[in-house]
């Protein structure tokens, strides 16, 4: 595409603009991106947490147990 050519406002691929379409799709995707982390993250918080109450839960039955 010869820039030169073009009479009065060149195209938008001419002044060095990023297309507005293609600035949605990357903010669908660091949408995404973020949603899926977030739920990584949270389910391993989840899954640290029940493992603590658990851990908690089976000391105190044995230290009921050696009474």
């Amino acid at each position: 595409m010869d820039c030169q050519s073009f009479s009065g406002n060149p195209p938008a691929a001419c002044q060095g603009k990023i297309p507005e379409t293609l600035l949605q799709e990357t903010e669908v995707r660091v949408n995404m991106i973020q949603f899926i982390c977030g739920t990584m993250v949270g389910g391993m918080i989840g899954v640290a947490m029940m493992c603590l109450m658990q851990i908690n839960r089976l000391y105190r039955h044995d230290r009921e147990v050696d009474e």
